[in-house]
């Protein structure tokens, strides 16, 4: 953590320690929510989450079908190029060595830092049709995707491309954000951001008409390895 942000907690800190709090309330940390918050099976609540959300979930028994599942989305897409994050974080061993294998080129996240080269690397991006990553958690009781972004995990994989894929393992789903940010403490540490990402982007204009895939991909699929 840098000295700055250090600098600007410690003043939220001392700030709210000088005032009053409300009735009841307390500065330590309340631990973990009760496992009774969200019952049952997690997957079928997140699935069933999720698909409200018009997220299309796949639940899949091993890498291997999973690895088949990916593929069969990107040649439903027609995508000979996919946005992806390094192999280590896709949540699926071979993964990205299948996709390869079948013709299909695995782009990086990576940006040069010169402005004119940046352009045209995210030209030389904007027509590739699916963003792949992998996901720290899924959330229950939102079927929400918790994404944290960083070295090897560009968070343009999830943003540029108008479909997005992600993989998530069954054993990722957590009941809810207070159970995510119990069992992550660091989680807002651990990468340059973090995102909760809850269904296809969806746009309101002042006539409220809901568009989707404005600002982000308007197509999200999950694959959730069992």
């Amino acid at each position: 953590m840098t000295d700055g942000r250090l600098n600007v907690l410690a003043s939220i800190d001392r700030q709210i320690r000088l005032g009053g709090l409300p009735p009841a309330a307390r500065l330590e940390h309340p631990g973990p929510p009760p496992a009774s918050d969200v019952g049952g099976d997690l997957v079928a609540r997140f699935e069933a989450e999720a698909t409200a959300l018009a997220v299309t979930v796949h639940r899949v028994g091993g890498d291997s079908v999973a690895i088949d599942t990916v593929i069969g989305l990107l040649r439903e897409r027609h995508a000979s190029r996919v946005l992806a994050w390094d192999a280590e974080w896709l949540n699926c061993p071979g993964l990205a060595a299948a996709i390869a294998a079948d013709g299909i080129t695995l782009e990086s996240c990576w940006l040069p830092p010169d402005s004119e080269a940046r352009k045209a690397r995210l030209a030389a991006l904007d027509p590739v049709p699916v963003g792949l990553t992998g996901a720290v958690a899924g959330l229950a009781d939102t079927g929400s995707l918790a994404v944290i972004s960083g070295p090897g995990r560009g968070r343009m994989a999830s943003l540029l491309p108008p479909a997005h894929i992600a993989v998530l393992r069954a054993a990722q789903i957590v009941p809810s954000l207070s159970h995510f940010l119990a069992s992550h403490p660091d989680a807002a540490d651990a990468g340059s951001n973090l995102v909760f990402i809850t269904g296809p982007s969806r746009t309101g204009d002042i006539e409220m008409t809901l568009s989707r895939g404005v600002h982000g991909p308007g197509v999200v699929h999950v694959v959730v390895v069992e």
